[in-house]
């Protein structure tokens, strides 16, 4: 089974959600919704999930992780 990759603007084109991401066209191989599991940040789309944690404290660690998918 292959995995399929797909850019940013096709996502936000799915999500009907606006980009704000400089490279629009970087390629996302993996989905994450829980910021301990990311292996390869520069691949990653983080989704917060509404939940117990605050959702900014999880950005800026994934920041400092160099997440650049935000």
């Amino acid at each position: 089974m292959s995995n399929p990759n797909y850019s940013i603007s096709f996502i936000a084109g799915i999500l009907s959600a606006k980009s704000y991401i400089v490279n629009d066209q970087a390629i996302i191989t993996k989905l994450v919704i829980d910021s301990r599991s990311v292996i390869d940040p520069e691949e990653s789309l983080f989704f917060a999930l509404d939940g117990k944690r605050m959702g900014m404290s999880i950005l800026i660690t994934l920041i400092q992780m160099e997440l650049r998918t935000l």
